[in-house]
């Protein structure tokens, strides 16, 4: 991830440990991945224990982790710069 923005000289990390919240949004967004998963192959597989949908629902979000850890960081920046916008 660049430093700053190359456009507008927007400063991404504004602080030491500013990403922390984009922590929690991931968190969300993956558990809310996992689960929506998790039923979508329980409604394909309804024989299937809940274990195993959840276990495969986790290898199935592996291929999303990528997506999720952007989009958490954008979103953090998103609600940051709404709620404490940077000084001119």
């Amino acid at each position: 991830m660049n430093a700053q923005c190359p456009t507008c000289r927007y400063i991404f990390e504004r602080e030491p440990g500013y990403f922390l919240g984009a922590i929690a949004i991931g968190y969300f967004l993956g558990v809310s991945i996992v689960a929506a998963l998790a039923v979508g192959i329980r409604q394909i597989a309804p024989t299937l224990d809940w274990e195993w949908c959840f276990a495969f629902a986790l290898v199935f979000y592996l291929l999303f982790t990528p997506i999720v850890f952007q989009y958490a960081r954008t979103t953090w920046m998103y609600v940051d710069n709404w709620l404490d916008p940077p000084s001119p």
